[in-house]
């Protein structure tokens, strides 16, 4: 990823703004590039027929998840089993308001419900001026090649190298992407919380585990990067995008620490905040 130098923060709509829009589809990351983010972050799997599907469970979420006659799926359905069009026979649908993700997700403006999309479908909506970050779904015990394989490829044919970083909680599928495609932008993903907020000094080994891989990308859950100071962040050669930051006194402190980013499911409030600094 080329240097952007900015300012403020980069802008990133968590999943294309999870708060605002039902998360990981079309309208959502529509509706980030409207607002004016300055990327989108989304999850990626691959399908039982190769193709690279943007969802963020590893089974199909019945909270948002319908079938061809609109009704919640039903049962275990791990999307890796399904084909392509078996898994454009679903559609992400309104959510129940009453339903525990509901009252999670209060602001969630709904519209028709839509079709799973790939991540070609994602890529054909990305403005010439937008980054994408996009999360290598895997745990420690799946076969990470294949998927980081075919995001590479996606990457490679739209010549977006300058404008994608590849994020993953499991490192290994990153030290993979490093070791074969070494000119292609990572970020290690991190999440320590109750460590971090009961025994900071668990967050050093964190962070030289970290810059042992640098010069790189650094995603913690914001919780983790509260404890470290903004001259030991720079000391490390580490770009940091933290996540998932929804909480303006939070995003105020990040911004004071000179993080490369902040992913957000809110985007309008990050972006509203840092036109509000700006003017005063």
């Amino acid at each position: 990823m080329s240097e952007l130098l900015v300012a403020r923060p980069l802008v990133i709509a968590h999943r294309g703004g999870a708060q605002l829009r039902l998360e990981n589809t079309l309208p959502a990351f529509q509706n980030a590039f409207e607002l004016g983010a300055d990327g989108i972050e989304l999850d990626v799997h691959l399908s039982q027929d190769g193709q690279v599907i943007v969802y963020h469970d590893y089974i199909l979420n019945p909270h948002y998840t319908i079938d061809q006659e609109g009704r919640p799926v039903q049962g275990e359905i791990p999307l890796r089993d399904l084909t392509l069009a078996e898994i454009k026979s679903y559609a992400l649908g309104k959510v129940d308001p009453q339903s525990q993700y509901g009252k999670d997700h209060p602001y969630l403006v709904h519209f028709q419900p839509s079709k799973i999309p790939t991540l070609d479908e994602v890529l054909d909506i990305l403005p010439a001026s937008k980054m994408v970050l996009i999360e290598i779904k895997s745990r420690p015990e799946d076969e990470h090649q294949p998927l980081v394989d075919a995001v590479v490829n996606k990457i490679q044919e739209r010549q977006l190298l300058d404008r994608a970083l590849v994020i993953s909680f499991n490192w290994k599928a990153l030290d993979y992407l490093n070791a074969k495609y070494p000119n292609f932008s990572r970020c290690y993903l991190s999440e320590n919380r109750d460590d971090a907020l009961t025994h900071p000094k668990a967050i050093p080994p964190l962070l030289e585990a970290i810059s042992k891989r640098a010069p790189t990308f650094w995603g913690p859950d914001h919780y983790d990067i509260l404890h470290v100071e903004r001259a030991v962040l720079k000391n490390k050669n580490l770009k940091v995008i933290p996540w998932t930051v929804n909480d303006i006194d939070v995003m105020e402190t990040l911004v004071n620490l000179e993080v490369h980013g902040i992913t957000t499911d809110r985007p309008d409030l990050l972006i509203a905040h840092l036109e509000k600094r700006e003017i005063n």
